[in-house]
């Protein structure tokens, strides 16, 4: 079994993974229903790349350019075959290739808004961590402040 994911992370498990005539055949016994998958397939800009995987999702490669779904056809197993073609027209090429830019620059956008966030919420915590210290240091050289003055004050009544 082989697995394929889309660019927007979108995963499925596949029996097959073929070219055919020029069609990049995918035979999934995935649980989606035909119209789940033809919305899935029919986002061209998700399927510029589409990365091939092990089970464990370790990386065998990519298929690029095959944006255009062709159709679904279910077969006798309860298997689903999908079908997807190459783009003809290069004017279709270059707007397709910019959307899927413009969608990946949007999922790293996405991510980068995550880490700083994260990171944000580190310093914040750091920060009060920081202020209880400060807090807590200068409780305890008020304490000891007294004491000392106290002992001054006895030390020059001896003398």
């Amino acid at each position: 079994m082989t697995k394929i994911k889309l660019l927007d992370n979108t995963t499925l498990t596949c029996k097959a993974v073929e070219i055919q005539n020029g069609t990049l055949v995918l035979e999934t016994t995935t649980e989606k229903t035909a119209e789940e998958l033809h919305r899935i397939f029919s986002n061209k800009s998700n399927l510029n790349i589409i990365e091939l995987q092990t089970e464990s999702g370790t990386t065998l490669g990519s298929k690029y350019g095959f944006v255009c779904y062709a159709g679904i056809t279910l077969l006798g197993d309860g298997s689903k075959k999908i079908e997807l073609i190459q783009e003809k027209d290069p004017t279709e090429q270059r707007l397709t290739r910019a959307e899927t830019q413009a969608l990946q620059a949007s999922m790293d956008s996405n991510k980068a808004v995550e880490q700083t966030d994260k990171v944000v919420n580190q310093i914040k915590e750091l920060q009060t961590g920081m202020e209880q210290a400060v807090a807590e240091l200068t409780m305890s050289l008020s304490q000891t402040q007294p004491a000392n003055e106290e002992k001054e004050e006895g030390e020059a009544d001896v003398q």
